[in-house]
């Protein structure tokens, strides 16, 4: 088992272009722990990932669209009560069996396929 310098549960995997981490804002969620899947909206994160697509439409009923498009990340360190943001895997591998939807759930194989299209992979799947 992989874990971090402290010992806790390791969340990142090996990736040969090198992980990506970025501490990203955080606006209207809380409680966040290491594995996490969240939205990220114009760089803030709005939401933990609960599968759904990475791009919606909608329909004014007038024929004008509304296209919204968002990318994903992996919580990587704890968010403390308080804290505004967190550290979040953006780019590069993760440990598939410590990293779970909004509601607590595995990724299903479309999950993971969907995280790679914010180029978050599987380690040892896709590299």
């Amino acid at each position: 088992m992989k874990t971090t310098i402290k010992g806790a549960p390791a969340i990142v995997g090996s990736y040969n272009g090198g992980n990506v981490i970025q501490q990203m804002m955080v606006n209207g969620v809380a409680d966040l722990e290491p594995g996490h899947v969240v939205v990220i909206a114009d760089g803030v994160i709005t939401a933990r990932w609960n599968g759904s697509p990475l791009i919606t439409a909608q329909d004014d009923g007038a024929g004008n669209l509304t296209v919204t498009q968002v990318t994903l990340g992996i919580v990587t360190t704890k968010q403390m009560e308080g804290d505004a943001s967190v550290s979040t895997l953006r780019l590069g591998a993760y440990l598939r069996d410590r990293v779970v939807l909004a509601d607590g759930s595995a990724l299903s194989a479309s999950n993971e396929f969907t995280l790679s299209l914010s180029h978050l992979f599987t380690e040892g799947a896709w590299l």
